[in-house]
C-alpha cells in the first residue's frame, strides 16, 4: 500500500461517527518528507477552522495552518529550536497574508528540506478533544495512523499532546513528569532514544505537551525541542 492509497481510504472513511457526520469538511492527511524523515510530528486532530480542509479550498491540505486572527506558535517553536529553517518571507506570509495554495506548497517544501513530516492522530476535525471518544482514537490509529507510520518510517515520532502520546505508547504518566525526566538527562544521542523513550512499532516516541494552560515557558519549550534536535544530529 502507498500513502496515496491510504489517504484515499481516509477520504472515504465511514468507520466511526466522525467520518459519517463531518459534513463538507475534509479529513487531513499527513504531509512533508514522506520517506525516512528525521521527525514525524503527530498532533491530536485538525481544527474545523483549518483553511485547507474547507470545501472551497483548492490546494493541498496541511496540519498546523495558522487560523486567521490567531498566531500559532508551532512554526515559531520549530524555527527557534533549530529543527526547521524557513525563509523569513515565508514565515511572515503564513501569519500576515491571506492563505493561498502557493504558501502551503512552500511550507511543504520547507518540511521536505528539513526532513519533517506532519500528521494527526485522528484525521477528521472536531471542535475540541472532548468530542473524541476512545473508540474513535483506537479506530483511526489502528486503521490509518499505524499504517502511515509504517509507510513513512521516521527516525523518531514526536507526539504533540497527551492523547497521541498515551494512545501510541499506553503510558498514562502525566506528560509534564515525562518531560521533566527527559530534562534531567544532560545529553542524548540518537542511539539513546530507543532505550530512553517508550516505543511504537520499534520507533521512539518523544513527548511534547505544550498546551496553553501548561506552566511551560516558551524558552523551556524550545530547550525541550533542542534536546531532540541535538540527539538526532549525533547520528
Amino acid at each position: 500500500m502507498s500513502l496515496a492509497t491510504l489517504y484515499d481510504s481516509v477520504d472515504e472513511c465511514k468507520l466511526c461517527p466522525l467520518g459519517r457526520t463531518r459534513g463538507t469538511l475534509l479529513p487531513l492527511p499527513g504531509d512533508g518528507l514522506s520517506t525516512r524523515p528525521k521527525i514525524m510530528f503527530i498532533a491530536i486532530n485538525p481544527s474545523p477552522r483549518n483553511a485547507t480542509i474547507q470545501p472551497a479550498w483548492r490546494g493541498r491540505r496541511l496540519a498546523w495552518i495558522p487560523i486567521s486572527g490567531r498566531r500559532s506558535k508551532f512554526w515559531r517553536l520549530l524555527i527557534d529550536s533549530g529543527l526547521l529553517s524557513m525563509n523569513l518571507k515565508l514565515e511572515k506570509a503564513i501569519y500576515t497574508q491571506a492563505l493561498e495554495p502557493a504558501i502551503v506548497e512552500r511550507l511543504v517544501m520547507a518540511l521536505n528540506e528539513n526532513r519533517i513530516f506532519l500528521t494527526e492522530l485522528v484525521k477528521c476535525p472536531t471542535k475540541g478533544q472532548k468530542d473524541l471518544t476512545s473508540s474513535m482514537l483506537e479506530t483511526c490509529s489502528a486503521n490509518y495512523l499505524a499504517k502511515e507510520i509504517e509507510l513513512v518510517s521516521p527516525k523518531v515520532i514526536c507526539t504533540w499532546g497527551r492523547l497521541p502520546y498515551s494512545t501510541l505508547t499506553g503510558c498514562r504518566m502525566p506528560l509534564r513528569s515525562v518531560m521533566e525526566e527527559l530534562g534531567s538527562i544532560k545529553q542524548m544521542s540518537v542511539d539513546d532514544l530507543p532505550r530512553t523513550l517508550p516505543l511504537f512499532g520499534g520507533l521512539p516516541c518523544y513527548p511534547c505537551y505544550f498546551h496553553n494552560q501548561a506552566p511551560i515557558s516558551d524558552a523551556e519549550k524550545v530547550r525541550h525541542l533542542q534536546k531532540l534536535g541535538r540527539a538526532l544530529r549525533t547520528h
